[in-house]
């Protein structure tokens, strides 16, 4: 792969995921603990041809791919630092992992998986329950200030007359 002289220090990640792994991003690090990425969960990928990629520096040595923004993860897969990386993943728990481009699983591939996790995927996480939003209480605040200080000025000057 030849990306240029300014992208000379990347490597490219491909992965191919099944369809209900909704926007898979790439956590990527080496053993020396540096990260690819600012914070999980990684970088987002890119759809392309018949799955989808994201580079990568070159001394990245272990790749997660996940998505559903993390509910969907492969395991820790150590990487040979420096190669084009493409994964062909059948579920969070089998994968396949070459330095050279494929297309499908290879015939006579048989997935641990069971039947229910391949051919029923799990629905999605359900939504964070809705905040409850808390009323505006700065209006009436100021509003309730305003009324007492009327109210005390009031007073004041009323006392102020019965005096004099």
């Amino acid at each position: 792969m030849d990306l240029g002289s300014e992208n000379s220090d990347l490597i490219q990640v491909s992965a191919k995921v099944p369809a209900y792994w909704h926007e898979p991003h790439l956590w990527a690090w080496s053993d020396e603990g540096e990260n690819a990425f600012y914070s999980w969960p990684g970088g987002v990928m890119t759809k392309a041809e018949n799955g989808y990629t994201l580079h990568a520096p070159k001394w990245v040595d272990h790749v997660i791919v996940n998505a559903c923004n993390g509910y969907y993860k492969t395991e820790d897969i150590t990487v040979e630092a420096g190669k084009d990386i493409y994964l062909n993943i059948r579920d969070k728990d089998n994968y396949i992992l070459s330095y050279e481009k494929m297309e499908d699983f290879p015939d006579g591939y048989s997935s641990p998986a069971s039947e229910h996790e391949e051919f029923n995927p799990p629905e999605a996480a359900p939504p964070a329950p809705a905040e409850k939003k808390r009323p505006d209480l700065r209006l009436p605040a100021v509003c309730a200030g305003a009324a007492l200080a009327l109210g005390l000025g009031i007073y004041l000057i009323a006392r102020h007359k019965k005096r004099h």
